[in-house]
C-alpha cells in the first residue's frame, strides 16, 4: 500500500507541475504579439495537453491517506 501511495503522490505532483506549465504557456499565448509566437505557444499548449492526457490518473489512495482513513473506512467509501 505504501508503494502505491508513493507512486500516486509522484503522479499527482507530476500532473500538478505539467498543469502549471500549461497554465503559464496559455498565459503567454494570450499575450503573444506575433503570429510566430502564437504558433509556438499553441504548439506548446497542445503538446502539454497531450502529456496531461497520457499521465496516469491519481488513485484514491492519495485522498485516503490525506484524510487518514483506515482500511475499514476505505472499504465503506468504496462500497465494500
Amino acid at each position: 500500500m505504501k508503494a502505491v501511495l508513493q507512486r500516486d503522490c509522484i503522479d499527482f505532483e507530476r500532473t500538478k507541475k505539467v498543469k502549471k506549465v500549461l497554465f503559464l504557456k496559455k498565459k503567454q499565448l494570450v499575450n503573444a504579439k506575433t503570429e510566430k509566437d502564437k504558433t509556438y505557444y499553441e504548439n506548446k499548449c497542445s503538446t502539454l495537453d497531450r502529456q496531461i492526457d497520457q499521465l496516469p490518473p491519481v488513485g484514491g489512495q492519495v485522498i485516503y491517506e490525506l484524510y487518514g482513513l483506515t482500511e475499514e473506512e476505505i472499504g465503506i467509501v468504496e462500497g465494500g
